[in-house]
Order: structure tokens, then C-alpha cells, then sequence
């Protein structure tokens, strides 16, 4: 750890972003990977620096279906706000928002676990 904005995990660095992200770079490459759970982003170096990058890949994955449902989370939220908006556009709207508000519960939960299982590994 080097203050709070960046680690660094044998020949690679995780470093954070302005909007609330976490960039994983490597050293010797242009490799990239943005994360948003610091969590996942320091697992996933480790994961690539032991050679277990099938392990990093899968939870790099996980951590962006989270930012996808959040997202998507966010953008029907904000359309359920405005107005002027017929009544079946408002339907339409709110079921999106509540699959994709359970959607984020499930993705959350299993890079949890996901993370949380590391410690067995």
C-alpha cells in the first residue's frame, strides 16, 4: 500500500481513478483492467502475479457485471423521475428498475462470495 491511492502487488499496480474506479496495470505491458471494488482489483493482481489469470479474468468479470447493473440500475431511476411520462413508459420503467435492482443484489452477492472464497485458494 502506498498511501491510499495505490498498491502495488508484485509487477502490478492497482491505482485509483477520479470517479470512484480502480485501474489494475501491469508493468512490463499496456494491460488494463478497471475495477470497481478495490476488493476484487487487489485479488485479481494476485491472482496474475501466482499465474492463476483464468481465476483473475472470471472475477474481473464478476466485478464488471456489478457496474453494469448498477449502471442500468442508475440510467431507469433517473427515468422513473421525469415527467411528462406516459403511464406505459412508466411501467416499462419500473420493471426494468426492479430487475435490474435484483440483478445488482445478485452480482454483488456472488463477488462476495467470490472474494470472501479466496482465502481458500
Amino acid at each position: 500500500e502506498i498511501g491510499n491511492k495505490v498498491y502495488v502487488v508484485g509487477n502490478y499496480v492497482l491505482i485509483k481513478e477520479e470517479n470512484f474506479k480502480w485501474k489494475l496495470c501491469y508493468r512490463y505491458s499496456d494491460f488494463e483492467q478497471i475495477f470497481c471494488n478495490k476488493k476484487a482489483g487487489i485479488l485479481s493482481a494476485i491472482y496474475y502475479q501466482t499465474g492463476k489469470s483464468k481465476l483473475a479474468y472470471i472475477l474481473h468479470e464478476d466485478d464488471v457485471k456489478v457496474d453494469r447493473a448498477f449502471k442500468k440500475l442508475k440510467f431507469y431511476e433517473f427515468k422513473l423521475k421525469q415527467k411528462n411520462i406516459d403511464y406505459e413508459k412508466m411501467d416499462f420503467y419500473r420493471v426494468q428498475y426492479n430487475e435490474y435492482y435484483d440483478k445488482l443484489d445478485t452480482a454483488k452477492n456472488l463477488l462476495e462470495k467470490k472474494i470472501n472464497f479466496a482465502k481458500y485458494i
